[in-house]
């Protein structure tokens, strides 16, 4: 395989590095924690995690009548071997005092699609953070800078040799898309590589129900949509294949680093009162791998790992604080079923619907008959192509008199130039059409 001279399979146990004095009492003080834990001074908390996983922009999780996946999980617990010396956190990392930054960086760039005036406006407003930029000068470059709304501290971590960083973090009241860059894996453009996030809750309430996410993630590929919905590579270059129709993947940006993009929201409760703004998420990366898939004599595709990292990287990442959402009183209906829009509330990253029900309506298996949010319609007659990224819809009592839907964007709109909504209605069976409901001038 070509360029294998220059790669190698990351294992557990790293070879033996000098470490900084700083770092050595960091991981004196890791290794006091293990011994701790080891001998059950300090117990493991059973955590719930609810996990979305997948890259296809416009699955929804979580939609079925409110339904929620339940996963039960431990946190993962190495052996006190693999970690000494190996998960080390940064000696340094961005400073409370750092200068604001307004470039998201490329995993979140290709996740949310915003220009840079865009990327601007929401740091200056404090809807999303920044904690480090691969392009400083053109971030910096006539943009106002200020120590006093400089992020705060969120080391980097590196489990050997390869290190994961917090990049960019975008948040409203009901979902956060968060970015970490990853320096030092190597993969191939025709492999798969994937990184584990087994852990992911809201830290300031680590047992409680309200502690549950879902959550979607994946390496970034360089591979987004036009905006005719077709995909390319970010600088807009049509997708290659190689010739064995594999698609050539652009993982690495000029430094030769990668991005784990992720999108969690507040789940399939629905509550109008439930917030993520101000709270604590808490994630926990595991292993680091790329996969060839092969084909094999009797024309069976099997999955090949060229590289893996075994190790734990974990953050608690603060949210945003501001809410970035504008409630909209609509009073509309939905043409052709028994849901009427009582309002909306619509922020640049994500809408949650309100609806009043007359009458229950018909449902099919896993199929609440609750209208989601498809795209837009802007002031100027604009149809934005299908934006619907994860979310969630349900009812709010038992007897389906009011409903819900939740739904994240794949890109970042201007609240104040929406004019509609374009809802996917559930005919029946395996049918659905679009119905438009607009928003009062």
């Amino acid at each position: 395989m070509a360029g294998t001279e220059n790669r190698k399979t990351k294992h557990v146990f790293p070879t033996e590095t000098e470490l900084s004095e700083i770092v050595r009492q960091r991981t004196g003080c890791a290794l006091e924690k293990i011994r701790q834990e080891e001998s059950g001074l300090m117990g493991m908390t059973e955590k719930r995690t609810k996990q979305a996983a997948g890259q296809a922009a416009g699955n929804k999780t979580g939609r079925a009548d409110g339904k929620k996946e339940k996963r039960g999980g431990r946190r993962f617990r190495m052996p006190a071997a693999a970690i000494a010396g190996v998960c080390i956190l940064a000696a340094s990392s961005v400073s409370a005092a750092a200068a604001l930054h307004y470039y998201w960086g490329r995993g979140m760039n290709g996740q949310l699609q915003a220009s840079e005036e865009q990327q601007r406006k929401l740091v200056e407003q404090g809807i999303a953070k920044v904690y480090e930029t691969q392009q400083g000068s053109k971030a910096q470059d006539g943009w106002k800078a200020s120590a006093e709304d400089a992020v705060s501290d969120v080391p980097a971590v590196t489990c050997d040799g390869v290190t994961i960083a917090p990049e960019t973090v975008v948040a409203d009241e009901k979902f956060a898309y968060l970015s970490f860059r990853i320096s030092g894996f190597q993969a191939e453009a025709w492999e798969v590589v994937s990184a584990g996030l087994p852990e992911i809750y809201l830290a300031d309430d680590p047992d409680g129900e309200n502690s549950w996410v879902n959550m979607s993630g994946h390496i970034y590929t360089g591979i987004t949509a036009d905006e005719e919905g077709n995909l390319v590579y970010d600088d807009g270059t049509p997708v290659a294949y190689d010739e064995e129709g594999r698609t050539l993947n652009r993982y690495t940006d000029e430094n030769g680093d990668m991005s784990f993009v992720v999108q969690a929201s507040i789940g399939g409760r629905g509550g109008s009162q439930d917030s993520l703004l101000g709270r604590t998420l808490h994630l926990g990366f595991q292993d680091v791998k790329a996969v060839e898939y092969t084909t094999d004599a009797a024309g069976h595709h099997k999955p090949v790992i060229q590289s893996w990292t075994s190790g734990k990287w974990e953050f608690d990442v603060p949210l945003p604080d501001v809410s970035a959402a504008k409630h909209i009183a609509v009073g509309a209906p939905v043409e052709g079923t028994a849901f009427t829009v009582e309002s909306i509330d619509l922020s640049p990253i994500s809408v949650r619907v309100n609806y009043e029900v007359d009458g229950v309506p018909e449902a099919e298996q896993d199929e609440s008959g609750v209208p989601t949010v498809r795209s837009l319609i802007l002031r100027d007659g604009t149809r934005l192509p299908d934006m619907a990224g994860a979310g969630g819809k349900g009812y709010l009592d038992s007897v389906k008199s009011r409903a819900w839907d939740m739904t994240g964007f794949d890109r970042v709109v201007d609240v104040d130039e929406v004019a509609g909504l374009i809802l996917s209605v559930w005919d029946g069976g395996n049918e659905y059409r679009t119905a438009d409901v607009m928003l009062p001038q």
